[in-house]
Order: structure tokens, then C-alpha cells, then sequence
């Protein structure tokens, strides 16, 4: 069952820096619960040819992860974020720029550096 979505921190680039923290904590319902109810995630996900719709369907994409990789970051991290800052389009849009290591059972390592665009709105990940 998902956590029920609560309130966060009104600041966007504040919002995506809770998210990451969530996500290297490994629980899949709270990470869900940073999404809007509609939201649409594009590939965030190995495999995904086609956004995910909902914050159910990315619910089940981030515990999918979370059981097939484990953080290969120092300090048991997943996600080391470097940079996260406003994009000057406005409407909430921020920018997360990252290094992302994973290991999958019995394989090496995979470290990768990039980024992701989020837009927030009310307090939610509307898009990502």
C-alpha cells in the first residue's frame, strides 16, 4: 500500500533534494509519496519505452528497483546529487544533476552521471 501523499516543502529545488534522500533510503512509499496522484514519469526506469502515468504505476517501477539493484555509492547511496537548481522557464521546473551507482546480484558495479527535470507543483513531482 502507498504512503498517503503529505504535505512538503513549498520550495521545488528543496522538494527534489528530500526526494533523492528518500530514494537512498530505499523505501518505495515514500518515495511515491513526493509524486502528484497524475503524475508522468518518462524513462526514468530500465526498460521503459513509454512514460509512466500515475504515482501507482511509479510506485511499482521504484520498488522494481529497489529489489534488483542495490546503492553502490559510498555511504550505501544510490544517488550522490551534485547540483539541483531552478530551470528559467519557471512553472516549478527544476534540475537535478547526479551520479547514480547500482549493482544488480553478481554483477560489477554500474556508476553513471546525469540528470533528470522535475516539475513541481503544490508540493508534488507532477513530472520527471
Amino acid at each position: 500500500m502507498l504512503a498517503e501523499p503529505r504535505p512538503r516543502a513549498r520550495d521545488a529545488m528543496t522538494l527534489v533534494g528530500e526526494f533523492y534522500e528518500a530514494v537512498n533510503r530505499g523505501d518505495a512509499a515514500e518515495v511515491a509519496s513526493f509524486y502528484d496522484d497524475a503524475c508522468q514519469v518518462e524513462l526514468t526506469f530500465d526498460g521503459d519505452t513509454a512514460p509512466r502515468c500515475g504515482r501507482d504505476r511509479v510506485a511499482e517501477g521504484w520498488r522494481d528497483e529497489f529489489a534488483v539493484s542495490a546503492p553502490a555509492l559510498p555511504g550505501d547511496r544510490r544517488y550522490d546529487v551534485t547540483r539541483v537548481g531552478g530551470i528559467e522557464t519557471g512553472w516549478g521546473w527544476v534540475r537535478a544533476d547526479w551520479t547514480r551507482g547500482r549493482q544488480a546480484a553478481g554483477a560489477p558495479p554500474r556508476v553513471e552521471s546525469g540528470y533528470a527535470y522535475f516539475w513541481i507543483e503544490d508540493g508534488r513531482i507532477v513530472r520527471q
